[in-house]
């Protein structure tokens, strides 16, 4: 068994009373945009419990996996797993800002998770383990594995909800790094030949401007460590205690990433490629057989099949997902019992 935890936060959107208390506090407030209620948000694909088939075929040497929800579980869960730690939003986030609909508030309050070990890996519940990884996928050295990217920020509006989300993490960045030192002390973490010749040229592209725009991000699982969240804390008390009180998303938040970049500017991360990690798909017909295959013919490490706001067809491709699923792992994990 590794030192290692995972995290995954999950939904029951069919809960009435989570429907009760989403329904009463959405009509309160007259300023939620489209995207923070949005179907896609809170849409149920019922192929949790292959989540887990994956993590006990794959990941068997995970120490702890904490289950993050608002206190409802599937039916079909095993909560008396010796691996399983059930953890509530009342147990990491203040009563004051409960309840919450804002993914990216309970992403922010991970650290408070009781018996959280240092080293974890948080997934959203649609990445998906997709063949055998070893603990020093995610960690070597006791860092975790990561890659610093720069690029431009692409364009900031409404229409795309996370380029204000990167703006205001690398903003954050910005003011409590000076990006000439990080440069000095990590060049060799930021020009790596790990990385691809192309991700070394963007880098190098990036080095003439005084402050960081964006850094890239991987839709997959993400290797954190524990006291970064507390030192961002620290420093940021204000702001993300005030961000907590939004119970739907907004405007100028952040989410895990603002950890993540943290890590990459005090260069605590061991240098890979993470473009060849996994593939993330926003799901469709176009797309459900390439997925399939994906799937089942391990092709990567893991695979983020994503929920999204214009999709159709959604019960044409839940069908066609769990079949191909079913298909991968048959069998029943220990995390599953009979109902």
């Amino acid at each position: 068994m590794s030192d290692i935890d995972f995290v995954v936060t999950w939904l029951d959107s069919n809960d009435p009373e989570w429907q009760e208390q989403y329904y009463l506090n959405k009509n309160k407030d007259k300023n939620i945009s489209s995207h923070a209620v949005n179907d896609a948000r809170f849409r149920d694909w019922d192929n949790f419990h292959f989540w887990f088939r994956a993590v006990e075929k794959y990941c068997p040497w995970v120490r702890k996996i904490h289950l993050v929800t608002s206190g409802h579980y599937p039916k079909w869960l095993n909560i008396n797993h010796k691996k399983l730690s059930l953890v509530k939003h009342v147990d990491i986030i203040p009563r004051d800002f409960l309840p919450t609909f804002n993914s990216q508030v309970i992403g922010i309050h991970l650290h408070n998770i009781n018996d959280l070990a240092e080293k974890f890996v948080y997934f959203n519940d649609d990445v998906f383990i997709n063949k055998d990884i070893s603990p020093d996928y995610f960690f070597k050295n006791g860092l975790p594995c990561d890659q610093l990217l720069m690029e431009p920020l692409y364009s900031v509006g409404n229409k795309n909800p996370w380029s204000i989300v990167r703006h205001t993490c690398a903003s954050i960045i910005n003011n409590h790094f000076n990006k000439k030192e990080i440069m000095y002390k990590n060049i060799s973490k930021i020009f790596n030949i790990n990385y691809r010749l192309i991700d070394n040229f963007k880098n190098m592209l990036q080095l003439p401007y005084e402050n960081f725009s964006a850094f890239h991000d991987y839709h997959l699982s993400a290797p954190m460590l524990k006291n970064i969240f507390n030192n961002v804390w620290e420093k940021e008390n204000e702001f993300l205690t005030s961000m907590s009180a939004h119970k739907f998303r907004g405007e100028g938040e952040v989410n895990t990433y603002l950890f993540r970049y943290w890590s990459l500017a005090e260069g605590r991360f061991y240098p890979v490629n993470k473009h060849h990690r996994g593939y993330f798909y926003n799901i469709d017909l176009n797309n459900i057989d390439q997925i399939a295959k994906v799937l089942l013919n391990e092709d990567v490490n893991e695979i983020c099949i994503n929920d999204h706001e214009n999709l159709e067809n959604f019960i044409i491709l839940k069908m066609r997902l769990t079949t191909a699923f079913l298909e991968k792992f048959p069998s029943m994990s220990s995390f599953e019992k009979v109902i």
